[in-house]
């Protein structure tokens, strides 16, 4: 994965397998969170899914961040967080695949946390 005009970074992976005491549903797809940016782009958290031996997803945008960082780490330079995660649902879902829930980071200004649930 990657893409020639952006940093692509802090990846999260995780397939779609769900189990219970009666047996497990799901696996062969998954998603990935990530994040993005560049010289000329604020940092964004992205996605990308794989649904069995399909082809791979483009880049999804899940949340843009509107401004640089700047936290109590930008001294000389901003320590971007290392808070790229994913984990599949455990609960087993109807359908032909399984939810996958992301954590990343994006910036308003404020440093929050955006967690979001992706379904392959």
């Amino acid at each position: 994965m990657s893409d020639p005009n952006l940093y692509v970074f802090n990846a999260g992976i995780s397939n779609d397998r769900a189990c219970d005491l009666a047996g497990c549903a799901h696996g062969d797809s998954m998603v990935l969170g990530f994040s993005t940016s560049s010289s000329t782009a604020f940092p964004a958290s992205q996605m990308v899914s794989k649904i069995g031996a399909g082809a791979q997803s483009s880049f999804v945008l899940v949340k843009q961040s509107t401004t640089f960082d700047n936290d109590f780490s930008c001294s000389p330079t901003c320590r971007w967080g290392d808070y790229g995660g994913a984990t599949p649902d455990p609960t087993k879902k109807g359908g032909a695949t399984g939810e996958v829930w992301l954590t990343n980071e994006w910036t308003n200004g404020t440093n929050q946390t955006w967690n979001w649930e992706a379904t392959p």
